[in-house]
């Protein structure tokens, strides 16, 4: 059996035109656009999901509703996911509208050597989709901490 991947998103969405998470926004663009991280984060998360499906690989899609939950519970469903299925990893989506330039891959500082295989993959691929844009590394954290 394949690894099944549990995609999830940070930040809460729009709900009523509200958006869900006390600032995690780009500043006011001149054109008047605000980017939402949230917003953002769904709409990449939603595209993956689209092409797992197309390609018919499994998926759990962690954080389906719109409200704004929190990294531990986030983190719980994960563990209970894995639980059950064993054969799992976690994609967590983020983006910066606030200044980040570039992008990284984390993970745990007690991570498998699986884990940081998939890290250096994630970090091939986008150094040879994305030439043009910077790498800042493959870096480690216990998020899972709360």
């Amino acid at each position: 059996m394949s690894c099944i991947p549990i995609i999830s998103n940070g930040h809460g969405g729009l709900i009523g035109n509200v958006y869900q998470t006390k600032g995690k926004r780009s500043p006011v663009w001149s054109d008047g656009a605000v980017l939402y991280e949230g917003e953002f984060n769904r709409a990449i998360k939603n595209r993956l999901l689209e092409l797992l499906h197309f390609k018919g690989i499994p998926y759990y899609d962690l954080v389906p509703e719109q409200h704004d939950i929190h990294r531990s519970v986030r983190v719980a469903r994960a563990n209970r996911f894995h639980a059950q299925y064993k054969n799992t990893f976690l994609l967590d989506l983020h983006s910066n509208a606030g200044g980040g330039k570039g992008s990284e891959v984390f993970i745990s500082s007690a991570a498998s050597s699986s884990s940081l295989t998939l890290a250096h993959w994630s970090q091939a691929l986008f150094v040879q989709h994305f030439p043009e844009s910077t790498f800042r590394g493959i870096k480690r954290r216990n998020f899972d901490l709360v």
